[in-house]
């Protein structure tokens, strides 16, 4: 099966004692309880799943970085996940956890509109911090996986929008799941939710001790579980509900790694997954690359050295970047890793006040790129109709250009900003070396640096770009071809209006205010070249591509106030970057960007 342009829930209302209840047009079921949906929450999914003990035994024992996981089929309001929160926050502050980490996954076929969303969890007043930040990070409704990190609760939500069938194949979990919340809508309203084929791929996420709960004891669901070899029982269900589903995995059902068993009380033979042991990391390389890496890792609890003579010194240290997508159909939308990763970075970067808007003009570069542009925007005309008030719209449609395919809403970001908050952090140490030397050991790995000094670290993640290929180790890095690329950036008089400094372009080449008197214009492209010297005729070229797409704004450059930067990117040969675990035992890679 393939991905589909993503269709949002089709609602309406009914008002029940002075509670606005949701109910699908498309299912013809509602989205929570009318007697109290909170209510039904905690006894169905998380009494259900035994979460109050399992989740505060988790948290005790969390003695080093961990992760918990739950998945959900039905994203629905978020009423599950919020819910979920608000019982991790108690136990947290209870057991006082600096470990612990919560993964919520959770799949909608036909996910809210914000405002549906806003509408929906208003009358949970005691769930009103919680939604508030759902509803600051809530994606826009593009089919795929969109990641929102919660960092200071230390929850990773994971919003998967498609239909199950599509997505549950497509999901790997570094950690399998401990707890699944089946709260699709009702199977004699959507059987295909609740087809065997479903249950097969619940299975394979699934370990020895995962749990399950259910509003429905239909056959269907009991059979499928039970044909996996699950505990099955129908304890009382909520409300009018005469019985409810809880089952779980008896370790026996399934050959996976060792766990530690933990038995709970009204669950025999549920189990906890077993701490990661990773403590301390070396990142090595201080570009964006290494930088974010290094962040992600110090919010998880992990003791990070960073490695590196000095912090952006390479393709990473220019005054300002700028998150610039390339459009893909709306059908490739979920797969497309620029897109996956922009929506990302998105709401990464913008959680700091290192960053500002910015609507970038992308226009395209040749004809037959024209012709693909305006198709694409075509594909996202129906996203902008149904989203016009949706404040995190991500793509407006250009009708009176038809060179300019799409005005983008996008950031541009301060790496010098981005290496303070890094720097800053706790959890990070700077090590002002460069790093020559990788030996894995069976339990960690040791590196030397470029003054024989030696560290013992549980991992290493490689995030130096070219530098790695110099790398002393037994593992050879892919190829990585040399880009050369100098840009250029310049006073400009009279300074920029407030409009013109959100104001982004994406031509042949690219432009982004740095600030009210300052243009940054770019950027050369020269391959298999890896000299830093700054070229008077690439920064003609770069003045030029300004000329031909701007000629007003490239006259308000000041002449003698233009400066260059020169710096290497690193590529591969099919242009998508290197990331995950390499060869080498311990050893990382993050590589190609």
């Amino acid at each position: 099966m393939k991905w589909s342009p993503i269709c949002p829930a089709d609602l309406e209302w009914q008002v029940v004692d002075g509670i606005d209840i949701p109910v699908s047009r498309q299912f013809g079921d509602v989205y929570f309880s009318k007697d109290n949906g909170l209510l039904e929450t905690r006894h169905v999914f998380l009494a259900g799943n035994d979460l109050p003990e399992r989740l505060s035994h988790f948290l005790q024992e969390a003695k080093t970085p961990a992760t918990w996981v739950i998945a959900e089929l039905g994203f629905g309001t978020g009423l599950n996940f919020l819910a979920t929160w608000q019982l991790w926050q108690q136990l947290s502050q209870q057991i006082d956890s600096a470990h612990g980490h919560l993964h919520f996954i959770s799949i909608e076929k036909h996910p809210l509109q914000r405002q549906d969303l806003a509408r929906a969890l208003a009358c949970w007043s005691e769930l009103s911090d919680f939604s508030t930040e759902l509803l600051a990070h809530y994606p826009s409704l593009l089919a795929g996986c969109h990641r929102i990190v919660f960092a200071q609760a230390r929850i990773t939500l994971d919003i998967w929008f498609g239909d199950a069938a599509v997505v549950l194949p497509q999901i790997q979990c570094a950690h399998k799941v401990d707890a699944w919340f089946l709260d699709g809508f009702a199977p004699k309203c959507n059987p295909e939710m609740w087809a065997e084929a479903r249950f097969d791929e619940i299975i394979r996420l699934s370990k020895p001790g995962t749990s399950f709960a259910s509003f429905s004891v239909a056959g269907i669901v009991k059979n499928a579980l039970k044909k996996h070899g699950a505990v099955v029982t129908r304890p009382a269900g909520f409300g009018h509900k005469r019985e409810m589903l809880k089952a779980y995995l008896p370790f026996e059902t399934i050959q996976d790694t060792p766990v530690e068993k933990h038995v709970s009380m009204s669950s025999p033979g549920m189990l906890l997954s077993k701490p990661t042991p990773i403590q301390t990391v070396a990142v090595v390389g201080a570009g964006i690359a290494g930088l974010c890496c290094a962040y992600a890792l110090a919010r998880r609890g992990i003791q990070v050295m960073l490695f590196d003579e000095q912090p952006l010194s390479g393709a990473s240290g220019n005054p300002v970047a700028l998150l610039n997508p390339r459009i893909c159909p709306i059908e490739q939308v979920a797969e497309h890793l620029l897109m996956v990763s922009w929506q990302f970075a998105l709401d990464f970067y913008q959680q700091f006040s290192w960053v500002k808007s910015v609507a970038i003009s992308q226009w395209a570069k040749h004809e037959g790129q024209h012709d693909r542009a305006v198709k694409a925007r075509a594909q996202f005309e129906h996203m902008c109709n149904w989203a016009q008030s949706y404040p995190k719209t991500l793509i407006t449609i250009d009708h009176v250009s038809d060179n300019a395919a799409f005005h983008i809403s996008s950031i541009a970001v301060y790496p010098d900003q981005i290496a303070k908050c890094v720097l800053d952090h706790t959890n990070i140490m700077t090590v002002p070396t460069d790093i020559h030397h990788i030996q894995s050991q069976p339990q960690h790995c040791m590196i030397t640096d470029s003054l024989q000094q030696q560290y013992h670290v549980d991992a290493v993640v490689l995030c130096n770009a070219l530098a790695a290929r110099q790398m002393n180790m037994p593992y050879v890095v892919p190829p990585l071809r040399a880009i050369r690329g100098q840009v250029s950036w310049s006073q400009v008089s009279p300074a920029l209006d407030i409009a013109e400094q959100i104001q982004a372009a994406n031509y042949n080449g690219y432009h982004v205010a740095i600030d009210a008197q300052h243009l940054l214009f770019g950027a050369s492209f020269i391959p298999n070249d890896e000299s830093l010297e700054l070229r008077l005729h690439e920064q003609q070229h770069n003045i030029r591509l300004l000329e031909q797409h701007s000629p007003t704004l490239a006259s308000r450059l000041v002449p003698d106030t233009v400066r260059n930067r020169a710096a290497i990117r690193a590529q591969t040969l099919d242009y998508l970057p290197l990331v995950g675990y390499s060869e080498q035992a311990h050893v990382w890679v993050l590589l190609g960007l």
